[in-house]
């Protein structure tokens, strides 16, 4: 009788920890998938805007940083303010160092400060060959974020999934350099003077009855 209520009370406890294990995993994918992010991270303007702006973009590309520092921002004020365009940055690494930088920039997103992040990499570009791990984690300490949870999501790459899915939707599309633009389908190659945006997003608009 001693060694059956033994079995049983061995058994009950093998149970509870096959429960236990369970739980944890589960939590433990249910946290990683959150800190995956998502592309709406980083994004500007309304989703239901008439025109989108995808930009494929690699952080060492010098006229990405031209695009994301001086024509962005004349895009933003003139049509994204007022929801007739929404930006989306699109990880387009086109160098196995360049990918720090992105899955940093996307465990920002997380925290919603991609576009402060990015700007700082877009900003520092040239003044380092590579950004270190040092480096990115600094950053997210200059901007105010969770450097606890920042640190684990560079740490641990929780965010290199969706930059490589960035990459593939954009090798889909034919891109081989950055930075490349579609609005609305609408190929851009480079950083164009702004006029060159302006009058495709224009006549999109024009499209849909907008002037």
């Amino acid at each position: 009788e001693r060694r059956r209520n033994l079995l049983l009370v061995m058994g009950g406890i093998a149970i509870v920890a096959v429960i236990a294990i369970i739980v944890i995993s589960n939590s433990t994918r249910a946290t990683s998938a959150g800190v995956q992010g998502s592309s709406e991270d980083a994004t500007l303007g309304p989703a239901d805007a008439p025109v989108v702006l995808e930009d494929y973009s690699d952080f060492y590309c010098t006229h990405c940083r031209t695009f994301a520092l001086e024509r962005l921002p004349a895009l933003e004020e003139k049509y994204i303010d007022s929801g007739l365009l929404r930006g989306e940055f699109k990880h387009f690494p086109l160098r196995d160092s360049s990918y720090p930088a992105h899955i940093a920039a996307q465990c920002a997103a997380v925290q919603k400060k991609f576009w402060e992040y990015g700007d700082k990499l877009f900003q520092d570009q040239g003044l380092k060959a590579t950004y270190s791990d040092a480096d990115l984690k600094k950053y997210a300490a200059d901007l105010g974020l969770d450097t606890t949870a920042f640190n684990a999501c560079l740490d641990q790459k929780l965010t290199e999934g969706l930059v490589r899915q960035n990459l593939a939707e954009g090798s889909a599309k034919q891109v081989n350099s950055t930075p490349t633009l579609f609005v609305n389908g609408v190929r851009i190659s480079g950083a164009v003077p702004i006029e060159q945006f302006e009058q495709v997003i224009d006549a999109e608009l024009q499209k849909k009855g907008i002037t």
